[in-house]
């Protein structure tokens, strides 16, 4: 419900730690967190992987986060879709700026499939064709949109992530980057133009690197 959105902004949360300070010698490192909920029993749910936009989804990717060496740090939005790929609007694989600062973007990466080390080769990609795909910028009132990697046409033309057939990952730096920055209470979502003719490509991790501006 929308009222943990008050609740994730204490420290601590009936008897329980809610923030941690990273040793120096970690810093510059990824971490993950996860999360579960509690009812008025205490009854407890299985852990899910935990957002910084809040309200955590068993249906969403969970947030890393990299802590810098001067402190401050990288957030890295995590999008991922387990199963076979389609082309679609994935509206429900969305991530949400909640820190209340604007977030610029640095860098952007998706993968697909898994390694076998018995065969040695990745499994689950795409083939036949590529698979591509697109982040949406939406407006916090969802009163527009618009591609957060573009190729110079000016539409939505989902061409920024391109992971090939027989390959299982693409990388995007800052200059496809088509908008630089994701202000508070804006979101992202994921849209899938093409996928595998052959094979659609299955388990989809999509990470994109923000700092504070």
């Amino acid at each position: 419900p929308d009222v943990w959105d008050a609740v994730y902004k204490h420290d601590r949360i009936d008897g329980y730690r809610k923030s941690f300070k990273v040793a120096d010698a970690d810093k510059g490192g990824i971490f993950y967190g996860r999360v579960r909920a509690f009812d008025a029993a205490r009854n407890r749910s299985a852990f899910i992987d935990a957002t910084t936009a809040g309200n955590s989804s068993a249906s969403v990717g969970g947030s890393a986060i990299q802590v810098g060496s001067g402190g401050g740090g990288y957030i890295i939005a995590t999008f991922r879709k387990v199963g076979k790929l389609r082309a679609k609007h994935y509206t429900n694989a969305r991530w949400t700026n909640k820190s209340g600062v604007t977030l610029n973007f640095i860098k952007a990466r998706a993968t697909v499939g898994y390694y076998d080390d018995g065969t040695s080769t990745w499994k689950n990609v795409p083939t036949g064709s590529s698979l591509i795909i697109n982040l949406r910028r939406w407006l916090y009132d969802d009163s527009g949109w618009a591609p957060i990697f573009d190729n110079g046409s000016g539409g939505d033309d989902d061409t920024r992530f391109y992971i090939e057939s027989g390959h299982h990952k693409d990388f995007n730096p800052p200059s496809t980057f088509n908008i630089d920055h994701l202000d508070d209470e804006e979101y992202m979502t994921v849209n899938i133009a093409a996928v595998g003719s052959s094979y659609p490509g299955a388990d989809l991790t999509i990470e994109v690197w923000m700092e504070p501006a």
